[in-house]
């Protein structure tokens, strides 16, 4: 479910599941470029839809699950006839703890020809009749050939993820940690370089560079301008700075310079009915069942199926949405499942599938 969700041109649907047992049998649909056969001038017929049925069988993982093509095929190692089998090499290739999802990407890749062996020497093509085609035909009219595949796309997709601290700070290393010690200040802090705002706005030298912080004890200082009538010039700094603090949200500026992040609101349906709008102010908020002792921000009851905490859900300093699943049951964006405990980015008005509840960002 994990490689599917990565890829737009995968899926898999597991087919004749028993309760309380795992998945034994699987239908996997590929929609990227292949070849389904041959007119009689030896051109090829391209499809973008081919089929494959896996199958567990009771020496499953000793050997290699039992594959059978489903759709039309034009490939020297998958049948093109009765029994329709695959080919993997699986001699060489299978070993008992190898993962499905590596199985499921070669087949794919083999389907836009970035694998195949057509040579007639070990290990043997399967289908003879697309091997002698290959060699004969398809490389020498550079259709296709070692360094040229039938449909070049990737199958999978870049994930967006998100780095830790400890990987944004390996990839960008911070600024000199040199500490410098200026007036009243805190140590290790300095001035931003060219900040004229006058807020008295200083960056942390040491730690994360786009850290800001504001000295507790530093004082602001005006230059050339006139005091307000009855005010001296630390009572108007004072005035202006709650007069800053007291605005609305929306109309405030981040000590970075960015946006801060704004409320937005959750809509909460169950099996398509819509139940409820909420509200939202933190920047971080978790969701599920809850549980006596478990604080929920957002309750999702009813459902047995979902776990106490399923989803953490956070808005970061950009106004980006990161979803990071912690349930034990699986969680759809747009029908593609998202890994566990990995945060991956959402966007508003995708549908977010939580068992039998779903919910939008707004």
């Amino acid at each position: 479910m994990n490689l599917a969700a990565r890829s737009s041109f995968i899926d898999i649907r597991p087919v004749e599941v028993q309760p309380g047992w795992p998945p034994e049998k699987y239908i996997i649909t590929y929609r990227c470029r292949g070849i389904a056969s041959v007119d009689q001038h030896n051109q090829p017929r391209v499809s973008e839809f081919h089929r494959v049925s896996m199958y567990m069988g009771s020496d499953y993982p000793l050997k290699e699950p039992y594959l059978k093509w489903l759709t039309p095929i034009w490939h020297p190692n998958i049948d093109h006839e009765e029994p329709h089998h695959v080919c993997t090499n699986n001699v060489q290739n299978w070993f008992a703890a190898k993962p499905l999802a590596e199985l499921v990407l070669a087949m794919g890749e083999m389907v836009q020809y970035k694998h195949y062996h057509a040579k007639w020497v070990s290990p043997f093509p399967l289908d003879r009749a697309a091997a002698e085609w290959v060699l004969e035909f398809a490389e020498p009219q550079r259709i296709i050939g070692p360094d040229k595949a039938f449909d070049d796309r990737p199958l999978l997709q870049a994930q967006r993820m998100r780095k830790t601290n400890q990987q944004a700070k390996a990839v960008s290393p911070g600024v000199a940690k040199k500490e410098i010690r200026l007036g009243r200040g805190p140590r290790g802090v300095r001035p931003v370089k060219g900040d004229d705002s006058g807020t008295g706005t200083n960056r942390q030298v040491a730690g994360d560079p786009a850290q800001i912080t504001e000295p507790k004890a530093t004082r602001s200082i005006k230059f050339g301008k006139r005091k307000k009538e009855g005010l001296s010039v630390n009572q108007e700094a004072s005035a202006e700075r709650k007069t800053r603090l007291l605005q609305p949200l929306a109309q405030q500026s981040g000590d970075n310079g960015t946006q801060p992040t704004l409320p937005y609101s959750i809509e909460v349906l169950r099996d398509g009915q819509l139940q409820r709008f909420e509200q939202i102010e933190k920047s971080l908020i978790s969701i599920g069942r809850g549980a006596l002792g478990t604080s929920i921000d957002v309750v999702l009851d009813g459902d047995p199926t979902i776990s106490r905490v399923h989803v953490i859900l956070e808005r970061d300093e950009s106004g980006a949405f990161w979803l990071t699943v912690k349930g034990q049951n699986p969680v759809l964006v747009n029908g593609r499942v998202l890994p566990r405990d990995r945060s991956m980015g959402v966007d508003p008005g995708q549908l977010i599938e939580i068992c039998s509840y779903s919910i939008k960002l707004r």
